[in-house]
């Protein structure tokens, strides 16, 4: 089976120079739930070193979606956030939103347990960096964006900021990636390597897309196009879709 990897540069791809820049020796592990208004009852819990673990989370009509809030997200070089099926239920998509307002850096490994082959929705307004040494050891596909919103296929949002959406979170399935505003937060992968298991897909989609001696992994199969990057600032389109890809990108201009 052949592979297929975007070294340095892909379609709908703009490098950005300086973005989101930071130094390793800087990174360490801070993965905390939002607390308060928010709260969708994540654990997150230090087990054997250097594992974190994340559970908890909110199940709506112990359906197959599983959504997870995080008041901070970044894993330290070495370190793995480990993404736990403890309720031992069927799962579809999980999903999960940082509502800090910070980036998150990501120098470790970020890890699905026990989810079959489910996917992993990363959602930080704030932006990302994906540093030296960081990696990917999820079941299913992974699906990074510093989007306002995941809309839902039955027109729910999960917002990446608390809202009163929460409390109308659904078993629908992901169906958009949803943009408040004209200059997203960017994405930044640096020296790591991402891959996602045979028949996944790998997205990112964010403001300016950077990649520098990173690398994006998939298996290429037939009539399949499985990595999907989609970087703007300004774009004046209303939605676009990647091929194959199970959601739209909408762009809501609120001005």
């Amino acid at each position: 089976m052949k592979r297929y990897c975007i070294p340095c540069r892909g379609a709908l791809l703009w490098l950005a120079s300086g973005a989101l820049s930071i130094g390793q020796a800087q990174v360490v592990t801070n993965i905390t739930p939002t607390s308060g208004v928010g709260d969708l009852g994540t654990t997150v819990t230090q087990a054997a070193a250097p594992s974190f673990e994340i559970t908890g989370g909110t199940r709506p009509n112990n359906g197959p979606n599983l959504f997870h809030s995080f008041g901070e997200f970044s894993v330290g070089t070495g370190d793995t956030a480990n993404f736990v099926n403890d309720s031992g239920l069927a799962t579809e998509n999980l999903l999960s939103r940082v509502t800090g307002n910070n980036p998150s850096n990501i120098f470790g490994t970020i890890q699905t347990t026990d989810f079959s082959a489910a996917d992993l929705y990363l959602l930080n307004p704030s932006g990302v960096l994906f540093g030296p040494g960081a990696s990917l050891n999820v079941e299913g596909g992974f699906h990074l964006s510093t989007a306002d919103f995941i809309e839902l296929a039955d027109g729910v949002r999960f917002d990446a900021l608390p809202s009163p959406n929460d409390a109308l979170l659904s078993t629908a399935p992901p169906a958009a990636f949803g943009f408040l505003g004209p200059n997203p937060a960017p994405i930044r992968v640096e020296g790591s390597l991402l891959e996602v298991p045979e028949g996944e897909i790998l997205s990112l989609v964010g403001g300016d897309i950077t990649m520098a001696d990173g690398s994006l992994y998939a298996e290429l199969l037939p009539d399949f196009f499985p990595i999907c990057l989609i970087g703007f600032r300004t774009t004046p389109f209303s939605s676009v879709i990647c091929s194959h890809v199970y959601y739209a990108l909408l762009l809501v201009n609120t001005a």
